[in-house]
């Protein structure tokens, strides 16, 4: 069965011009109202995957900003559109923004990861100089405004909450905790402060230069 829609709908950008492309001497698809939303990710980024997802029922492709540079999103969406040029439906394209967001640092001797043991003390250090340097006693968050929102008793979330930390005292420029549920931490890992308020914008200025 021939497509129902003609070489332009791929390249619409209002509902009208979309319209406009359908070819009404064929039969039209099934209409689906479930949109499937796929993380584009550096293993499915080539045309062919992305044809494949394509052709086994995505619509959405999605782009998480919180990884990856402007340039390498930029060359992704090129190749989303490549593949989505014959598709026999609009494939609509997402941007996740990062946002504002609190993340770990990376770890001494270009470590991948470090143990933390519960019930042991440790250091979260808002001091750039930490950044790269971090142990598993010692380790750096970069909101430099951390010690003035938290307070003793004061839990902090880290690695979408698989590691929990207490807060006992704090610094200038650090804050002391005991582990409460220690683990594997990694490299670069989110950091949630429940029941604190932090003073970050709701957009970053890297999310308002996206321009692709």
């Amino acid at each position: 069965m021939s497509s129902h829609y003609s070489s332009e709908h791929s390249t619409a950008t209002t509902n009208i011009s979309h319209l406009c492309s359908l070819r009404i001497s064929e039969r039209p698809q099934k209409t689906r109202k479930t949109g499937v939303i796929c993380t584009i990710g550096p293993a499915c980024s080539d045309v062919e995957t992305l044809r494949k997802m394509i052709n086994t029922g995505m619509n959405i492709a999605r782009l998480n900003f919180s990884h990856g540079s402007h340039e390498a999103h930029a060359a992704t969406i090129k190749t989303i559109r490549e593949a989505a040029e014959n598709a026999p439906f609009p494939v609509a394209i997402a941007l996740d923004t990062k946002g504002p967001e609190i993340r770990t640092g990376m770890f001494a001797n270009n470590a991948k990861e470090v143990q933390l043991i519960n019930g042991k003390s440790i250091r979260v250090s808002t001091d750039p100089s930490m950044e790269y340097s971090a142990t598993a006693s010692n380790i750096y968050a970069d909101y430099k405004n951390l010690p003035k929102v938290v307070s003793p008793g004061s839990r902090i979330y880290i690695d979408d909450g698989l590691i929990s930390l207490i807060v006992e005292t704090c610094e200038e420029n650090a804050v002391i905790c005991t582990i409460e549920n220690g683990g594997a931490l990694g490299t670069r890992k989110g950091v949630n402060l429940p029941g604190t308020v932090v003073d970050l914008p709701a957009v970053t200025s890297k999310d308002i230069e996206i321009d692709i």
